[in-house]
């Protein structure tokens, strides 16, 4: 989503904007394994990004609502604790989703699953906080 040096309202790379519109495929994804379930988190931060790039250059309206349903239809199923998590998807994917209602996107999530987004990322932050915090005092030891 880098802007053109001479022009902030064009994509510096114009030609990843068309592959964008080349290449999402009918169910709405940007995923090429997006049927298979050990990768829906990863289909559904692909698809975010896509429809993120797009709504920046303010190109192709129907391909954003073409992903934005495949997200909303798709994440219910993403939520399983057994499932694949990549890793950062739980910080990343809640702040995709921040980023998008700053761009004006409305993303109807259920909300008890987007509350489990954002608890899952909160968590996360703890975690890290936690881990850093006991390195440092761990490191002031030595």
């Amino acid at each position: 989503m880098v802007p053109y040096p001479n022009s902030p309202q064009s994509p510096y790379f114009h030609e990843c904007v068309k592959w964008l519109l080349e290449n999402q495929f009918p169910d709405g994804s940007w995923c090429f394994f997006h049927s298979y379930p050990l990768v829906i988190k990863d289909t559904l931060s692909s698809t975010l990004a896509c429809v993120l790039a797009l709504k920046r250059w303010n190109i192709g309206n129907n391909y954003i609502k073409k992903g934005i349903n495949f997200i909303v239809s798709n994440l219910p199923s993403s939520t399983g604790e057994k499932k694949h998590v990549p890793i950062g998807f739980d910080i990343v994917f809640p702040g995709m989703i921040e980023y998008a209602r700053e761009m004006g996107l409305i993303l109807p999530l259920i909300p008890t699953i987007a509350d489990a987004l954002f608890h899952r990322r909160n968590l996360e932050f703890k975690m890290s906080y936690f881990f850093i915090s006991l390195l440092f005092i761990l490191s002031s030891f030595s």
